[in-house]
């Protein structure tokens, strides 16, 4: 712990809740954008209509 005496003890404690309660945010976009994604129907790289639109433009 770099930081040193009782303060920093408190200190350490409250970045480390800052930090786990940035990760839960950031879990919670990430399937935010996973739902949109899925919501707007994008074709995937596997999509045959993708893979056919792609062969045409690079023939």
């Amino acid at each position: 712990n770099w930081l040193q005496g009782t303060e920093g003890d408190a200190f350490h404690a409250i970045l480390c809740g800052c930090g786990h309660n940035l990760r839960m945010i950031l879990r919670k976009l990430r399937l935010l954008l996973v739902l949109i994604f899925l919501r707007l129907d994008w074709p995937s790289i596997n999509d045959d209509r993708t893979n056919h639109r792609l062969a045409g433009a690079y023939a």
